[in-house]
């Protein structure tokens, strides 16, 4: 089992999945005010490709610490701080 965790802000956050074992969980920790969307995308390398790849929502409108204990198999997350300013976070783990 790995764990993967890391902050972000405007810029959206994406995780490769490839290769990772499955199945994967993750925590979602919006800053303060903020609002966060969570997307999967099975598109080979959507991580270093993220414009071409096809994104399919998990979540949208997270304002508090959520756990999501079972993401489909995917190539790759993305976060995205759709509302706020502070940092954000999340943990991945697989």
């Amino acid at each position: 089992m790995s764990s993967r965790a890391s902050t972000f802000n405007t810029v959206p956050a994406y995780v490769n999945m490839e290769n990772q074992p499955w199945p994967y969980s993750v925590s979602v920790i919006p800053g303060s005010g903020d609002t966060i969307s969570l997307f999967f995308s099975t598109t080979p390398q959507a991580q270093q490709a993220p414009a071409s790849a096809t994104w399919q929502s998990i979540a949208t409108g997270i304002t508090g610490t959520t756990n999501y204990p079972s993401i489909p198999k995917c190539t790759a997350l993305k976060f995205i701080q759709t509302a706020g300013s502070n940092t954000d976070k999340y943990e991945v783990v697989a």
